[in-house]
């Protein structure tokens, strides 16, 4: 055999090799449609929300033979934020995409076990299992994964109290994608600090946990704190109702009764989820 042709043949070879390396991935668009009964403005709409109004990060794991193929992470920033493009091997994989709000994007360990670093903050996620085989476009609405504890403080912060500490039980901080729920037994704490113009005025603050199941109790230590990190005021709420996708609402004095324990007692009433509120 020539030179030549024995070149066009190797050239060949790799062409075809190259084509057949090419048709064994598909490309796959994932679209985040909206979120499913997402609250508004202290209404409820059972409708569904926009993501960047919600949200502004996204992270997406696929998962095959119980391994992690790869993430892909987005945050509000990207022009395209909710709508990831993917080019991937052909096969059945696994996929958990998580939008929030945190400090940083969480960790999808495996689908059972979504680790945050910082506060939980409102949470929507998507589960399925994706058999790719040809170029595949999906929109997904995505679930709410928590639960929100909202509390009113009816008298005025005073001017010594610089930061709010809730500490709080009964939820988790890690999310099991699979049952939709949380699956650890949490410590969680959170500061929030009191900005200059709340000072002398009512606030509200709002806490999210990762119910274990459908219905569940919360206890919450709230401690108002001065610049040194000193006790000013201190209160426990015990048991706090709460269920996933419901927003559970207590109106308190805070600042005029000093160092007790709240107990409440409260049935839950049945009513649409999220739009639901428990108030005691």
């Amino acid at each position: 055999m020539s030179r030549f042709p024995l070149i066009l043949l190797i050239s060949l070879l790799l062409l075809l090799a190259s084509c057949h390396k090419e048709s064994s991935f598909v490309s796959v668009s994932l679209g985040v449609s909206g979120l499913e009964q997402v609250q508004r403005n202290d209404s409820f709409d059972l409708g569904k929300g926009l993501l960047a109004d919600n949200c502004t990060r996204i992270s997406c794991a696929l998962f095959q033979n119980g391994k992690k193929y790869k993430t892909f992470t987005q945050d509000i920033t990207s022009p395209t934020f909710g709508s990831l493009q993917l080019r991937i091997p052909v096969g059945v994989y696994q996929m958990v995409l998580i939008a929030h709000s945190g400090a940083q994007h969480c960790t999808i360990s495996t689908p059972e076990k979504i680790t945050f670093n910082g506060k939980c903050t409102d949470t929507f996620f998507a589960y399925d299992t994706l058999y790719l085989i040809s170029d595949t476009a999906l929109s997904l609405t995505l679930r709410r994964a928590v639960a929100m504890f909202r509390l009113h403080i009816t008298d005025s912060v005073p001017p010594a109290v610089s930061t709010m500490r809730f500490y709080y039980t009964g939820g988790s901080s890690t999310f099991d994608a699979v049952s939709g729920f949380g699956c650890v037994n949490s410590r969680q704490t959170e500061y929030r600090e009191i900005l200059p113009e709340m000072v002398g005025h009512t606030v509200t603050f709002q806490i999210y946990t990762f119910p274990h199941q459908e219905q569940d109790t919360l206890t919450v230590n709230l401690r108002a704190l001065n610049s040194s990190e000193e006790i000013l005021f201190e209160d426990t709420f015990k048991p706090v109702p709460i269920r996933l996708n419901w927003v559970t609402e207590h109106s308190t004095k805070f600042f005029t009764d000093l160092n007790h324990e709240r107990t409440v007692n409260i049935s839950l009433q049945d009513s649409a989820r999220w739009s639901g509120t428990i108030t005691f």
